[in-house]
């Protein structure tokens, strides 16, 4: 096994269950670095979320690394600190996930560069007003920070051509696998539907994922996929299982991911990436 390039999601994966970087993990990536093996964090996390956890992985002091963020939706090469973009939601996509959106009483998120837009479904809003009464808290609970604006489903205006990162339904109770699917075959070919989290579903330009994503990368690299490993846990993480020869599921994972996995290694909470590295890598 030749491997010079290693690819990891963050949450579930290298991340412990408190959003820090499992030690074990960090310390092999670090060796893996100095052995010459390019790093890749690949998330749907933005840039800006990512670079602390890249800064601590040293991956600022190495040549050669980059940050896929947004579910493959951009490309930022540390090396010279530029960031592509592959693709753009378009405005008639955006309108009809939000009118799916309110049909199916899902709380929709918008995700842009600098701001969030949230449009809650009846039910929510009905329960949030419900709340606010009893408590006297703000129907905004939890919307505050940089989030500009709340919008409602039922009140759907875009406000201007600004790019969106991705789309989000969510919801207080997890989805079902037939829901899942449902929604998948509904928006085929309008946007990439991936599940994330039990009860929160990410939605991407079509074509874009993680696996195109780390394609683009060993193609500027010179890379073979026999060359990459990858470790993900979520949906999400599927194309990048089914593109590189040596994909690693994380325990804790999904099982639909673990099925497409190269192979299977401990939890992340149990020094998943560590292990694995060591099994099959030596050092």
């Amino acid at each position: 096994m030749n491997i010079r390039l290693i690819a990891t999601d963050m949450d579930g994966t290298l991340l412990n269950n408190d959003h820090t970087i499992n030690p074990a993990a960090k310390k092999k990536l670090i060796q893996a670095q100095e052995r010459g093996i390019h790093i890749v964090l690949i998330s749907g996390r933005d840039s800006h979320s990512l670079m602390p956890y890249a800064k601590e992985l040293e991956m600022d002091r190495h040549p050669g690394n980059y940050l896929s963020c947004l579910n493959g939706l951009v490309l930022y090469d540390l090396d010279t600190q530029q960031e592509q973009r592959l693709e753009n939601l378009k405005l008639p996509a955006i309108e009809t996930v939000l009118q799916y959106g309110k049909k199916h009483h899902y709380n929709c998120i918008i995700f842009r560069e600098h701001d969030f837009l949230n449009y809650l479904s009846r039910t929510e809003l009905f329960l949030r007003k419900i709340k606010s009464i009893l408590t006297g808290r703000s129907i905004r609970e939890g919307f505050e920070g940089n989030m500009r604006e709340t919008r409602f489903l039922h009140d759907f205006v875009y406000p201007d051509d600004q790019p969106i990162n991705k789309m989000v339904f969510c919801r207080h109770q997890p989805f079902r696998a037939t829901e899942i699917k449902q929604i998948q075959t509904d928006l085929d070919g309008i946007v990439e539907v991936m599940l994330v989290g039990a009860n929160w579903i990410e939605m991407m330009p079509p074509g874009v994922n993680k696996g195109r994503a780390i394609k683009e990368i060993a193609k500027r690299k010179h890379l073979g996929m026999d060359e990459i490993m990858a470790f993900g846990d979520a949906q999400n993480d599927i194309s990048m299982m089914e593109a590189v020869k040596y994909g690693i599921c994380m325990q804790n994972g999904m099982p639909e991911t673990k099925e497409k996995a190269y192979a299977i290694t401990d939890t992340n909470e149990n020094d998943g990436i560590a292990k694995a590295i060591e099994q099959y890598l030596h050092f």
